[in-house]
């Protein structure tokens, strides 16, 4: 997954406020990964035409991105 195609996805999605997901780093320590960005991850992989990634490496991927956050933090720009 492309850095520049993951953005672009993200950004066709919701501009350039990215998802700010409350609670989301209490569930990556204890509860493995949130439904909320699971159901985020779907909805990038969908739109932006992705093949042979599964849900779980986008999220992933995301997070490492920055472009999903969690409202514990500082609220930050996509760019």
């Amino acid at each position: 997954m492309p850095v520049e195609a993951v953005q672009d996805t993200v950004r066709e999605l919701g501009g350039a406020a990215h998802p700010i997901l409350a609670g989301l780093k209490a569930d990556q320590r204890g509860r493995g990964l949130d439904p909320r960005l699971r159901s985020f991850a779907a909805e990038v992989i969908e739109a932006g035409g992705f093949t042979n990634v599964s849900n779980e490496a986008m999220c992933y991927r995301l997070l490492e991105l920055k472009l999903v956050t969690s409202t514990s933090k500082t609220q930050l720009k996509l760019f």
